[in-house]
């Protein structure tokens, strides 16, 4: 029990972990903060001149255009292990490499996520006072805690999980090579899914007779049971993916240490 302890405080200490997030908010602080203006600008902009009947309440694109942006972020968050001279000194600072990997995480996943959400709100809600001010508009606020945003939250830790491990493998270019590598993998993937379908589906209903009877079976099974496949693709995405990617990650980083 002592041991097991002792191994966690090895891995894990506050006072560590909060002297390398005060390292990576004094690193990066202009990058989140620009980040954050320059969209948040776009959008009260957008929202004060182009959306007087809709207001700033579904601010999708803009949204979605700042998590772009902190997914070609985190494709680079660590370039620096890439270097001979900067690898060196990262790996050098005294904190665990379990520390490293948890505060690059944090700051590029679920912090850069809330604040991204919280600059939206802050936003609309400016937004909404100048159409009130300017056209007589009813507000129409950003509603932060709707189910949507956990969607939204889904598909950012899944596309965060897949450049957040392109960013440890690849020395250069690492967005536009994750990216690439993505879609050629996901072309392999759903090949062998669809070949692995037909052929599940061609055996369960023990029909042989041409690929069209076959897939007008695989649509016959997809929509009598959309709502369990949704939940397992949804569970896929957004929870197993990004578990296996974020471990491989980890391990990832720490070969680069032991190197």
């Amino acid at each position: 029990m002592v041991n097991k302890s002792l191994n966690l405080s090895s891995m894990f200490n506050t006072k560590r972990i909060f002297h390398l997030s005060k390292m990576e908010l004094f690193t990066n602080w202009r990058i989140y903060l620009l980040t954050n203006i320059i969209v948040g600008t776009l959008f009260i902009c957008f929202s004060v001149f182009t959306g007087l009947f809709m207001g700033s309440s579904d601010p999708k694109g803009f949204l979605f255009l700042n998590l772009i942006i902190g997914i070609i972020f985190t494709s680079t968050i660590f370039i620096d292990i890439h270097t001979q001279d900067k690898s060196m000194q990262y790996f050098l600072i005294p904190t665990s490499i379990e520390e490293k990997f948890l505060v690059k995480f944090l700051f590029t996943g679920i912090l850069y996520f809330i604040i991204s959400i919280i600059t939206i709100l802050l936003a609309s809600l400016i937004s909404e006072f100048f159409r009130f001010v300017l056209f007589h508009a009813p507000f129409n606020i950003f509603n932060p805690i709707k189910a949507e945003v956990l969607t939204y939250f889904g598909i950012y830790i899944f596309f965060h999980s897949i450049f957040l491990l392109g960013s440890i493998i690849f020395r250069n270019n690492n967005f536009f090579k994750t990216f690439f590598f993505f879609i050629l993998i996901f072309i392999v993937f759903f090949f062998v899914i669809t070949i692995l379908v037909v052929s599940i589906i061609s055996n369960i209903y023990n029909t042989h007779q041409g690929i069209v009877q076959n897939f007008y079976k695989i649509f016959e099974f997809i929509n009598s049971n959309s709502d369990t496949l949704s939940i397992a693709i949804k569970t896929i995405l957004m929870i197993l993916i990004p578990v296996v990617l974020y471990f491989l990650s980890y391990f990832k980083l720490k070969q680069f240490q032991i190197k």
